[in-house]
């Protein structure tokens, strides 16, 4: 998402982070440490050091589903959620937005997927 800087930075201070384990973070070292609880955690973290009451917290692809856990287990700390493209909250649900396509348009699905 490279145009978010410019097209926001005039109306919200954005923040870009790598999750553990991921871009330039560490913590790939302790695989047990790779949950979605520990990257909530880890963003509780980052809110605390920055010193925001209440982010409206964007999220991209994974960084869609953990916003939602964030606010799930926050509530009262998430002024709003931007999720853009999320990965799906279960696997359940996965297998429900799956059943709902028919067989010929599933397998033009999968073909796209990487």
């Amino acid at each position: 998402m490279p145009e978010l800087p410019t097209a926001l930075a005039d109306i919200a201070r954005l923040v870009f982070y790598d999750q553990r384990a991921s871009g330039l973070s560490t913590g790939a070292a302790i695989p047990s440490l790779l949950n979605i609880q520990q990257y909530v955690d880890d963003l509780e973290a980052l809110r605390l050091t920055l010193g925001v009451d209440r982010p409206i917290v964007l999220g991209h692809s994974f960084g869609g589903l953990l916003a939602m856990h964030y606010g799930i287990a926050h509530p009262d700390r998430v002024a709003g959620l931007v999720r853009v493209d999320p990965d799906p909250a279960s696997r359940v649900l996965w297998s429900r937005i799956l059943s709902g396509f028919a067989p010929s348009k599933l397998r033009r699905l999968r073909v796209r997927s990487p």
